[in-house]
């Protein structure tokens, strides 16, 4: 079938290979180049991270891909993906909150004060294999000295093993994985609707991210879709060995996380906000906010963190915008089922991307 993808983001790019690896002849559309998408500028590692209700399915296939890939030395040259370990440090209080979730004494509820849905177990993915999961008391305690909130003491620590993607090399891996099975062809545009590619595809999936709020008003809960802004900071740290996160009190809102990537670059991604952006936000517009003075808190933050993070290279500030829904939308509209519509991942694009690309494919069939 002729089937148009809107969207050059990690989502479109993976339902591109799906598709074209059945067979079908592809169009994707995009006012961006996909390394001038939100996905190009994450640190992007597989972990639910900021997203809404979800199908768990689609982060175990997701998983099971990206390890295959990065499990192999020429794939994982060629991807820009790599097996990570990840540290997240726990404070006194953080770690009660820690055993109250892992005993699902906390339920499944929406807060409107927080910027995602809780889940029961928000590390319901432990026993994955491959993860390799621990949590182990830090002797002595570990004290940090923040230039802007001061000393925190930390007194455990989770470690686990994931992937971690460089996205640009990551994107391109897509794009030429999608074409290696038929040509697909490309147009550079903006689209106010999708009246128009009905009329001409068979299909039309709708990968737009946060463009979706422009697009599909109609549907209420995107109308309500929240743009979380995302800043981080590049630097060029090659003894950074490990991932490491704080996500817990006060950084519940403002993450700390150091992610080194390996690739055409050796770098580390360090972060991060998630600033609520309100109004009406075309992605045509330039990025709604100045960000440099935001970022040169995260880097110090993060400076503080690690040695080698403050030792090396600062190379630039990055800013992208993930589109927080209620729920993960991977459906057929309701009022014509060839417009398939698969955005509103969060933080978690990466994470549901395999899984969201096969969900397509059912659909379709």
């Amino acid at each position: 079938m002729n089937i148009a993808i809107v969207g050059s983001g990690v989502i479109g790019l993976s339902v591109a290979c799906r598709l074209a690896s059945a067979g079908h002849h592809l169009t994707i559309i995009s006012g961006q180049p996909s390394s001038e998408t939100t996905s190009a500028v994450s640190a992007a590692y597989w972990g639910p991270y900021f997203v809404g209700h979800y199908h768990r399915s689609w982060a175990i296939e997701t998983w099971q891909e990206l390890y295959q890939i990065a499990s192999v030395p020429e794939l994982a040259r060629q991807s820009g993906t790599s097996i990570v370990e990840f540290r997240e440090w726990l404070g006194e209080e953080d770690q009660s909150k820690f055993e109250e979730h892992l005993h699902g004494s906390v339920k499944q509820v929406h807060d409107p004060a927080e910027v995602s849905l809780k889940e029961a177990e928000p590390y319901w993915w432990r026993e994955l294999p491959g993860i390799d999961f621990q949590r182990s008391p830090l002797v002595p305690s570990q004290v940090i000295h923040f230039p802007d909130i001061g000393d925190r003491v930390f007194i455990s620590q989770l470690q686990f093993r994931s992937v971690v993607a460089r996205m640009p090399d990551y994107l391109r891996f897509l794009q030429t994985k999608a074409e290696s099975f038929r040509p697909i062809a490309f147009e550079h545009r903006w689209i106010d609707g999708f009246s128009d590619l009905l009329g001409r595809h068979d299909f039309v999936i709708n990968c737009t991210g946060w463009g979706a709020k422009r697009l599909v008003q109609e549907d209420p809960s995107t109308a309500k879709m929240r743009l979380l802004a995302g800043l981080v900071v590049r630097v060029e740290a090659p003894d950074q060995r490990f991932a490491f996160s704080l996500g817990h009190g006060v950084f519940a809102k403002e993450p700390l996380y150091i992610v080194p990537r390996q690739g055409s670059r050796i770098d580390s991604i360090c972060g991060g906000t998630a600033i609520e952006i309100h109004g009406d936000v075309d992605p045509r517009n330039p990025f709604p906010l100045d960000i440099d003075e935001r970022c040169e808190k995260i880097y110090h933050r993060c400076a503080a963190a690690s040695d080698s993070i403050r030792d090396g290279k600062r190379c630039e500030n990055l800013a992208g915008l993930r589109p927080m829904r209620d729920a993960v939308r991977i459906e057929s509209d309701p009022i014509n089922a060839r417009l398939i519509h698969c955005y509103g991942h969060g933080g978690s694009g990466l994470t549901l991307s395999w899984g969201s690309a096969n969900r397509v494919v059912e659909l379709i069939s």
